[in-house]
């Protein structure tokens, strides 16, 4: 205890959980240390400080990037709902679009029936773009009307989704200079710009949700959608396909796929 009792004062600035996570650990080798006789060379137990130390300032660090970046995305569809990037498709698209791929079955769904049909189904992969400049400066202009701050700046924003699965390949592509490349779309019918690629089947909160196949089959029983051929699944407004993310309801009415 007394070991955990000095790293916590040491560390009092810095965020409880990562502490008390990495402290438990921390002291427990410690004590076994003193136990055994002090086997420990002190300059190996100094250099096992400052490595558990900076484990967890960076366990703070990447908490906070993951509330800041959720933050925005909260706003992002908070901001939707209430009309502020528009209320129709083209509207829409001049801020975001979607193009989707098919697929015999969902990631990592990939059981067949006794017929040989694929029990989840068909599955449209979707990469999710975003004009980011765009969309922040139209969240700063809603976030100052509401008296909020928008979660982060364009760098910022984007360094964190960097570190996120879901941040495309596509956006680390560089141009035939050498410089910056990744991906440019056509927003609102103008010129191609550069933005944003989210790979939607790797944003488990908002995009693609896992579900086990006796979920799905359950969710559709549960609102007595028809049978179809071929394990596919209703996509009519009575049934909620709990394999869908808030993030959808967007994506499908700013999805251009086979649009030139």
């Amino acid at each position: 205890m007394k070991n955990f009792d000095i790293m916590g004062k040491d560390l009092a600035l810095v965020e409880r959980r990562a502490v008390q996570v990495h402290g438990a650990a921390y002291a427990a080798f410690l004590a076994a240390v003193e136990l055994f006789g002090g086997l420990l060379p002190q300059s190996e137990a100094k250099n096992f400080q400052e490595f558990v130390y900076a484990k967890c300032g960076a366990s703070e660090e990447e908490a906070e990037q993951g509330v800041n970046v959720t933050r925005f995305w909260m706003q992002l569809l908070s901001a939707v709902r209430r009309g502020v990037f528009g209320e129709t498709a083209p509207e829409l698209q001049r801020f975001f679009k979607a193009h989707g791929t098919p697929m015999d079955h969902p990631p990592d769904a990939a059981a067949k029936d006794g017929s040989g049909n694929y029990i989840q189904g068909s599955w449209t992969s979707y990469v999710f773009y975003i004009e980011l400049h765009a969309v922040l400066d139209t969240l700063k202009k809603d976030a100052a009307q509401r008296r909020e701050t928008v979660a982060l700046e364009y760098e910022d924003l984007k360094e964190q989704m960097s570190r996120r699965p879901y941040y495309s390949a596509k956006n680390l592509r560089t141009g035939v200079n050498g410089d910056f490349g990744g991906p440019k779309q056509r927003f609102g019918g103008g010129k191609p710009v550069r933005c944003i690629a989210i790979e939607v089947d790797k944003m488990e909160e908002l995009g693609y949700r896992p579900v086990p196949d006796e979920v799905l089959l359950a969710s559709k029983v549960k609102r007595k959608a028809p049978e179809l051929p071929g394990a596919a699944f209703p996509t009519d407004p009575s049934w909620d396909d709990p394999r869908k993310g808030d993030l959808f309801t967007l994506i499908e009415m700013v999805d251009d796929t086979g649009e030139k």
